[in-house]
This record gives structure tokens, C-alpha cells and sequence, in this order.
């Protein structure tokens, strides 16, 4: 009975020693078909369980080595542990060395703001067809008049997410003396193409936001927008149009406010590139997501397209933006984020785009991991500099 256990055991270590040797090598190897395509999802998203994990295997296989020597899957273990721990130290110190270039530093081990401090209420901003439409408003009670104001917009590809999606990040924006708005929009669905309106109805948000920021002590003049994905794809969207004029009053007469600061990660700069994801595990979902949203292919309607294009919207009012972003990003190709980059650069508009290695795709996941936490680092010192007036100071 006891060898039979122990025969057990081992191949279940074996198994999972396997499992995490494919995930760490397919992170640092992104072009691994299928494996590739996933691992850093998992890998560098809970980097403070998986580095553990890898230790823990290690010592694992290393003591079945010392009790027998002379069995080769005690080795086979050892060897599978430790070049995933190789692997994952690899690109954990090329995440960190990247961010350190910006003057963030890192936090591998999980690590969140006590946020007892944040009170939240929920408002109706506008109606749509399918009932009242909510956003929330985050603020702590100071008794100030000055702060700055946030508005963040989730993602989900437009079809799905809301407005609790990452309440931690404007959570931590009002705990640093921010009033932060987290706004619902109406959801596209494969029968409902909603890309023909659902900026025309987050500008209803941005003007609730200017009629009330002042009710939780906020000051509209120091307005910032945030968002991730889709959501960043919107925030830059509503930014750049807003502050080019294309949008300018909401239905009800109100003027938009001008917006001062962005800082986004991995928005999906193209739709066009977000239709044509080939990825092999998640092409087909991506690709249906930007299907339901505009309802029609990029050479069935191009000028749709192009109009749900951040670059296209630049002008020279168009606000300094911060994008953070994973190199293997599988979701939202890289290589449009950089031309948006480059498209900033030549107006030149004041930005700034962060790449982290070898992270894919909502890196940011698990709220208090160290990529959230760069975001919120680098966001903050963002908006420092260009709102001049935040309410950490």
C-alpha cells in the first residue's frame, strides 16, 4: 500500500513539475504554439503564487534526490524544478529591470493599500434604451474642495465587464485624494452593435461627472481619464475627441470638460487588428469580440474602423498620455500601441508607453500584484506632473 501511494505521488509531482516547466519555458518563449499563447496569463498574473510554487518543487525534488538517488524520476522532477525556477527568476528580473527604468519599484509578493478609508456611491448618469445606466464615485472624507477627479472605464472587449471590473484601481485613486468614477456602458452582443454609440454615451458619464465631481469635493479642471483594454481603447477615445472637439456637449446641453492626463494599459489601439487576431487558442474569441461590437468586417465599413481609432483622433489638445503594456500580449497586439506611440511622438503630445517583458494580456488581474501596482505607481507620478495639483500633496 505504501509503495503503491508513494508511486502515486510521484507521478502526480512528476505531472505537475511538467506543467509548470511548459508554463515558465512558454513564458520566456512566447512563439511556443498554443503554450505560448496562455502562460504568461498565468505566470507573470500571479507571479507572487508561481515564483513560490517553483521554489517549493525545487526543494521538493532536490530532497526525493538526497532520500534516493537512484531513481531517474526523482531527477527528472529536480530537473523539470529547476529550470522553471531559472525560467521564472529569468523573466521576473526582466519585468522588474524594465520597471525600474521608470522609477518604479517592484513588488513581486502581493501587496494592497488598506482602503477602509474609500466610501463609494452609486448614481444613475443617463437611460438608454435597456433601463438606467450606473456609475459609482469613489472618495474618502477629507473636507477637501481641490482634489483632482478620475474617470475609469472598464474593459471586457465591449461585450462584457462592468463597472466593478478593477474597482481596486479607482479604489486606490481616491485613498490617494482623488475623486474616481467607474462607469457602466451598454454591452454589445452578437445580435446588438452598439460602436456607433457607446462613446456618444460615456460622454453623458463625462458630463454627469462635470455637473457633480464637486459634490464629493472634486475639481473638474484637474480631470484624468484611466481604462484597460477595451476600456482603454474608450478612455483614450473619449480623451483625444473630446479634447479635439468632435465631442462637445452632451444631450443635455452640458459642455464636456477637458480632459488633462491619460495613462491606460494595453488599450486596444486597433479594432481592426482585434478583429484580425489570429492567435491560436484566443484569435476566435478576440476576433468575436470586436465582431459584436461593430456589427460588420473592417473592409465592410472601413471608415467605422478608423473612427474607433485613438491615433486618428490626436490633435495638439490631445492630453499626455501613459500606456503600460505587455510585450506578449496575444489579445491586443503591441505593434499598433507602439505606432499609436509613434503617431503621439510626431504631434508631439507629452507620453509615455511602458512595456513590461514577457507579460500578456491583463497582467494586471490580480489586484495588489506587482503590475497592478506598477500601474498605479506610474499613473500617479503621471498625473502629478501633468494635473499639478493631486491630492496626495
Amino acid at each position: 500500500m505504501k509503495k503503491t501511494l508513494a508511486l502515486i505521488g510521484c507521478i502526480i509531482l512528476l505531472l505537475l513539475a511538467a506543467a509548470v516547466f511548459l508554463f515558465s519555458i512558454g513564458t520566456v518563449f512566447t512563439a511556443i504554439p498554443y503554450i505560448g499563447s496562455i502562460a504568461n496569463i498565468i505566470t507573470v498574473g500571479w507571479l507572487h503564487l508561481w515564483l513560490p510554487l517553483c521554489v517549493v518543487l525545487s526543494l521538493i525534488g532536490l530532497g526525493l534526490c538526497l532520500a534516493n538517488r537512484k531513481k531517474p524520476v526523482h531527477w527528472v522532477i529536480l530537473a523539470l524544478s529547476v529550470v522553471s525556477l531559472a525560467a521564472t527568476v529569468f523573466f521576473l528580473c526582466q519585468n522588474a529591470s524594465a520597471l525600474k527604468q521608470y522609477g518604479v519599484k517592484p513588488n513581486v509578493f502581493l501587496s494592497k493599500e488598506d482602503l477602509s478609508a474609500v466610501r463609494v456611491e452609486t448614481f444613475p448618469y443617463t437611460q438608454s434604451e435597456y433601463g438606467p445606466v450606473y456609475l459609482d464615485a469613489y472618495y474618502t472624507e477629507d473636507g477637501k474642495t481641490d482634489k483632482p477627479v478620475l474617470i475609469y472605464i472598464h474593459g471586457g472587449g465591449w461585450i462584457q465587464g462592468s463597472r466593478e471590473t478593477h474597482a481596486y484601481y479607482p479604489k486606490v485613486f481616491a485613498n490617494h485624494g482623488y475623486v474616481a468614477f467607474t462607469l457602466e456602458y451598454d454591452l454589445s452582443t452578437p445580435e446588438r452593435h452598439l460602436a456607433e454609440s457607446t462613446e456618444l454615451q460615456i460622454a453623458e458619464a463625462f458630463a454627469w461627472v462635470k455637473n457633480h465631481a464637486a459634490d464629493f469635493g472634486g475639481d473638474i479642471t484637474q480631470l484624468c481619464v484611466a481604462g484597460g483594454s477595451a476600456g482603454g481603447n474608450l478612455a483614450l477615445e473619449l480623451a483625444y475627441k473630446i479634447n479635439a472637439g468632435i465631442y462637445q456637449t452632451a444631450a443635455d446641453g452640458t459642455e464636456l470638460p477637458t480632459v488633462r492626463a491619460a495613462s491606460v494599459t494595453f488599450p486596444a489601439a486597433s479594432v481592426v487588428a482585434v478583429y484580425n487576431n489570429d492567435d491560436l487558442v484566443l484569435g476566435n474569441i478576440v476576433h468575436n469580440m470586436a465582431a459584436s461590437y461593430t456589427g460588420c468586417s473592417p473592409e465592410e465599413n472601413p471608415a467605422l474602423y478608423e473612427s474607433l481609432a485613438p491615433a486618428n483622433a490626436i490633435s495638439a489638445n490631445t492630453p499626455p498620455t501613459n500606456i503600460v503594456l505587455g510585450a506578449g500580449d496575444v489579445i491586443v497586439p503591441p505593434k499598433d500601441t507602439y505606432d499609436l506611440d509613434a503617431a503621439l511622438e510626431k504631434a508631439g503630445i507629452p507620453h509615455q508607453t511602458v512595456t513590461i517583458p514577457y507579460a500578456n494580456h491583463g497582467f494586471d488581474a490580480v489586484d495588489g500584484n506587482m503590475s497592478t501596482n506598477a500601474y498605479l505607481d506610474l499613473s500617479l507620478r503621471w498625473f502629478e506632473q501633468y494635473l499639478g495639483n493631486t491630492g496626495d500633496k
